[in-house]
């Protein structure tokens, strides 16, 4: 090479290699973005916008980890399930807790052992067999609606709470009987509603009431709150999981299901099951699981009738 040509040469290569080491520096590591693109991708990657319940919202909260089968639903589809606490004055448990759904702002439907205990009475001549119905009802409840928020990468699901009282109104008929050895005889109506002081906000609509009875060998969504029988309850878990009809009695009031593959939930009763249909979620039944050994769902179907009286009662003005 000319000399009068080397020096240029020299110059450029230089060059070259300054800018070459100044991008590297610069440039993201693999995998990993700067700040402002994980912020968009935060934005867009969140299922739902979630903003703040109203009335009174808490702090926001850890959520544990348990064994119970089923998904979190950190997408919030199912967040017109809500949990449920209730004290009824002859309850042999103590304070009952429970899954429920908003069917409308002010109201929650649940099951009627949620909100009534148990109590002994002469039932056909039997002292030993126990009875829940309308007479040991708890005056009033509160649900805790959840929303989960935005999963931060890498980071454990959080949730905000946001809690209202209400007034227990169990189903005219509800009935559940227990022999002596403790097993179930009778299961009607076992449902309750719960009229709340305040409407309950920025969840995702309700499901439609269903227009026509479960089907054999079709899935169902149950959805709810609950522990499992290993160790102590655990709160603020939303969990859904698909079960598949396995049995209607005769009586087509119950909805028997097949049985989960992992320990029974023990909180969840009173949460939904749901059909899935083009249209949208469709309110099948009310879980029984933690009522006996059973899984299975009360047909809110066979109530209809029952649910859209109340309904509209909820709907006039207050």
């Amino acid at each position: 090479m000319r000399p009068a040509l080397a020096l240029p040469v020299l110059i450029l290569c230089l060059l070259c290699l300054a800018l070459a080491l100044g991008w590297h520096k610069n440039s993201p590591a693999p995998g990993k973005a700067d700040a402002s693109t994980q912020g968009m991708v935060s934005a867009r990657g969140a299922d739902v916008p979630v903003g703040t319940l109203a009335g009174d919202v808490s702090n926001p909260v850890q959520i544990q980890q348990n064994l119970l089968e089923g998904a979190l639903d950190v997408s919030n589809r199912y967040s017109f399930t809500v949990s449920i606490e209730a004290n009824p004055s002859t309850t042999e448990e103590g304070t009952l807790t429970c899954s429920g759904l908003v069917i409308a702002p002010r109201l929650v439907l649940t099951a009627g052992h949620c909100v009534c205990g148990w109590h002994k009475t002469e039932i056909s001549g039997n002292r030993d067999e126990a009875l829940i119905d309308r007479s040991a009802c708890a005056s009033s409840a509160t649900i805790t609606a959840m929303i989960y928020q935005p999963r931060k990468p890498g980071g454990a699901p959080r949730a905000i709470h946001d809690r209202h009282r209400g007034e227990v109104r169990p189903h005219p008929e509800l009935r559940i009987v227990r022999d002596a050895p403790g097993q179930l005889t009778t299961v009607h109506a076992n449902l309750a509603l719960i009229l709340l002081e305040e409407p309950v906000q920025e969840l995702a609509p309700p499901p439609k009431l269903a227009d026509s009875e479960a089907r054999l060998d079709e899935s169902l969504i149950t959805v709810g709150y609950g522990s499992d029988e290993s160790g102590p309850k655990l709160h603020g878990q939303r969990r859904f999981n698909t079960s598949r009809v396995v049995t209607i009695p005769g009586d087509h009031e119950r909805i028997l299901l097949s049985p989960p593959k992992q320990l029974l939930y023990q909180n969840d009763s009173g949460g939904p099951c749901l059909r899935e249909s083009p249209e949208g979620d469709v309110l099948v039944g009310i879980s029984n699981r933690g009522l006996g050994n059973e899984s299975s769902c009360l047909s809110t179907y066979f109530h209809r009738d029952w649910l859209r009286k109340e309904l509209l009662e909820a709907a006039q003005p207050r």
